[in-house]
């Protein structure tokens, strides 16, 4: 029975022994088999995923969609690039309100890119222009943008302008040497004209036997109301003789009325109103 016993215990502790490993790789094969199960969900869930988001592009056709977990900020001239965050997009797929809520933001976006393109297209002279956004898995957004332009039209009219002034100033400058020329032109004729004036006038003096003028010297100034011949100026003599005496002649008669009115007075004989005076000159 000890025997037995002993034999027992040694085929127990045999058994134990060798089923250690087969326990061992069961336990590697169910790890396996659960890692490649994991596997084979997360390819299924990413397929599931990119098929997911080509859903999402082809609801918005002017956006282009992708997957990551940061904002690209590249100046690669891509526009309207929309990164989504992965687990965003896992939220989306299995939360109808979250898929609904999230797929309007994108839209959304898909605007605002719109119009930023029509406003840069009607302003011309872009010519690199990168936009790319990034929804985070809590669903908010952030947006980098560059644009270079060229403005050409500005340029051309710029151009145009500095062209336009400097002809301008040419014209204008042409205009004041020939307003020059015309003005000197004038003053040479007036003066050729004057010249002429003054030739004739001693010409015509030394036909009538004037001498001319000497420089320097003024002629001299006939007295207003000269006589201009001797006969006349013995009449103006008579004249003015006759003249005096007449004025002699009065002064005289009133001085000796005046006497005759003094004596009168003084010898008392008032009243003779009647007395005459007879004064021969």
């Amino acid at each position: 029975m000890a025997v037995k016993g002993i034999g027992s215990s040694y085929s127990n502790v045999y058994e134990g022994a060798y089923d250690v490993p087969a326990r061992k790789a069961a336990a590697r094969e169910k790890t396996q088999g659960t890692a490649a199960t994991k596997r084979e969900i997360e390819v299924g869930r990413k397929k599931d995923r990119k098929e997911y988001l080509k859903g999402l592009q082809r609801q918005v056709s002017d956006v282009t969609l992708e997957t990551g977990s940061a904002l690209n900020m590249k100046r690669d001239n891509k526009m309207g690039t929309v990164t989504i965050n992965p687990k965003l997009l896992e939220k989306m797929q299995n939360d109808p309100e979250a898929e609904k809520k999230y797929t309007q933001l994108i839209k959304d976006i898909e605007r605002a890119e719109q119009t930023a393109t029509a406003y840069y297209n009607s302003m011309g002279g872009c010519v690199e222009r990168s936009s790319h956004w990034y929804i985070d898995e809590n669903g908010q957004y952030t947006h980098f943008a560059y644009t270079r332009r060229d403005d050409r039209l500005n340029k051309r009219l710029r151009k145009e302008a500095r062209e336009n002034a400097e002809r301008l100033v040419e014209k204008n400058r042409e205009r004041a040497i020939e307003k020059r020329k015309r003005l000197k032109g004038t003053l040479e004729k007036r003066l050729e004209e004057k010249l002429e004036e003054k030739r004739l006038e001693v010409k015509e003096k030394e036909s009538h036997g004037d001498k001319p003028e000497e420089p320097g010297k003024s002629a001299a100034k006939i007295p207003e109301g000269s006589p201009e011949s001797p006969e006349q100026g013995k009449e103006q003599a008579i004249r003015d003789e006759k003249a005096g005496n007449e004025r002699t002649g009065s002064k005289k008669a009133a001085s000796a009325y005046h006497a005759v009115q003094g004596m009168a007075k003084e010898g008392g004989q008032t009243g003779a109103a009647g007395a005459s005076l007879d004064v021969s000159l």
